[in-house]
């Protein structure tokens, strides 16, 4: 009896201690099952930080926010990680929903190529829903500087005030594949634009060499006064004549030599074959100028409308953002009379009249240094001249100075003094593109 309850009790305890070593087991696979979930929550819900500058739209995008209700649970399982205006904070680590398609987290330090852009499917685009520029760029694929100014140009009008995006309104994409790089452009305008050959200026400053590039983009329409059969008004010293057509037309030469040397696009609508920039006192007048090889007519109203006509063909192909015309003419007064030089504009012209204050400043500046005593008295005023009113593009009318009076002469007769009025005139010129 006594032995038959011995082995009844060591089986129990024999029961007991498998029991109990299972459920040791059990316990262990608990632990491991909870530590499981654990790191699955942890990768189910994953933990990202906004790039640098990386605003909400383009964090929604990149980590797949892509619905209402996504970014309401972001919001929901975020709360208290976020600015007083609901912004992201750098540095901070959000959860993102489980239900999220979550994209590779982007290394800050690394570019990283953007996603190739379907053309079919995104000729047109419109904005989601209060997505800023930089994230629709983003989205889009326009990853450089010559694809957004391209997308820019071909959007335009279609911007807010501020050159946001509008919602609902389609925007055109351009086409990557057709784009040259910004270093490629670079590269083939620094090759074509080390030197350019201009005849017309004559074949001891027919070579111009590229000095800037202040001016690349612009293109300019240059016209100097009177011409052909009309040499404009006559001024005399001693037994020499100066006929105001041919000093005009070389400090026109001079101007447009000064422009190319920053990188300008030139096109002198007078044109003579024979005279290029002359730097004798006293230039010998003829009559062989002509409207870029058109014979210049003697009507007067017959003649401006020459020229505009020349001026408003050459614009109406050309792209450019920045187009001015500059037209040169000296003045005739009465002997005793010295005036400085006086720039007029179109009326209503706000480019027109920009243009001159900024070459009237630059003038009147270099007064103020070389003779200080002096004073200065040029101004910019609009003025009704058939030239100003029928050419479609913003234009300035100079006079140079009085071709009659002895000291204005030397401003024209000195080749330095043509060549300072054209300095001066490129300076104000590139204050004006520049700014």
């Amino acid at each position: 009896m006594t032995h038959l309850a011995f082995i009844t009790s060591l089986h129990q305890r024999r029961i007991l201690r498998f029991a109990l070593t299972r459920l040791h087991i059990v316990k262990r696979c608990l632990c491991i099952v909870y530590l499981l979930c654990i790191v699955h929550c942890a990768f189910c819900i994953n933990k990202v930080t906004p790039l640098e500058g990386e605003g909400l739209w383009a964090f929604y995008i990149r980590n797949g926010l892509d619905t209402k209700e996504l970014r309401e649970e972001f919001y929901a399982i975020n709360q208290g990680k976020f600015s007083k205006d609901g912004g992201l904070l750098t540095g901070v680590y959000y959860k993102i929903p489980e239900k999220c398609e979550v994209k590779e987290t982007v290394n800050e330090s690394v570019p990283q190529p953007p996603k190739p852009v379907d053309k079919k499917k995104l000729t047109k685009v419109t904005p989601l829903e209060g997505e800023g520029l930089w994230a629709f760029y983003n989205r889009v694929g326009l990853n450089t500087r010559g694809l957004r100014d391209q997308f820019a140009e071909l959007n335009n009008g279609r911007f807010d005030k501020n050159g946001g995006l509008l919602t609902g309104v389609y925007y055109h994409l351009p086409d990557s594949s057709l784009y040259v790089p910004d270093e490629a452009k670079k590269e083939v305008k620094k090759k074509q634009k080390d030197e350019v050959t201009e005849p017309l200026l004559g074949s001891a400053y027919e070579k111009v060499k590229i000095t800037s590039h202040e001016l690349d983009s612009c293109v300019f329409y240059l016209v100097s006064g009177h011409g052909g059969p009309d040499p404009g008004a006559i001024g005399t010293v001693g037994l020499h004549e100066m006929h105001e057509d041919e000093y005009a037309y070389d400090v026109i030469l001079r101007l447009g030599r000064q422009l190319m040397m920053c990188g300008a696009t030139v096109h002198f609508i007078i044109q003579d074959e024979k005279d290029g920039i002359r730097d004798d006192a006293f230039l010998i007048g003829s009559k062989s100028e002509t409207c870029r090889g058109k014979k210049i007519p003697l009507d007067q109203l017959s003649r401006l409308k020459q020229r505009c006509e020349a001026i408003n063909s050459l614009s109406k192909s050309c792209k450019s953002k920045y187009q001015r015309a500059v037209f040169i003419h000296l003045d005739s007064r009465s002997t005793d009379k010295r005036i400085d030089v006086f720039f007029y504009h179109k009326k209503g012209s706000s480019k027109g009249k920009q243009l001159a204050k900024n070459v009237q400043k630059v003038f009147k500046k270099k007064y103020d240094t070389h003779q200080p005593t002096r004073g200065y008295e040029g101004t910019v005023a609009s003025r009704d001249l058939y030239v100003l009113n029928n050419t479609n593009v913003p234009s300035l009318f100079l006079e140079l100075g009085n071709i009659q009076n002895s000291q204005d002469q030397q401003r024209f007769i000195k080749k330095d003094n043509r060549e300072a009025l054209a300095r001066w005139l490129c300076q104000g010129i590139i204050k004006d593109a520049t700014e």
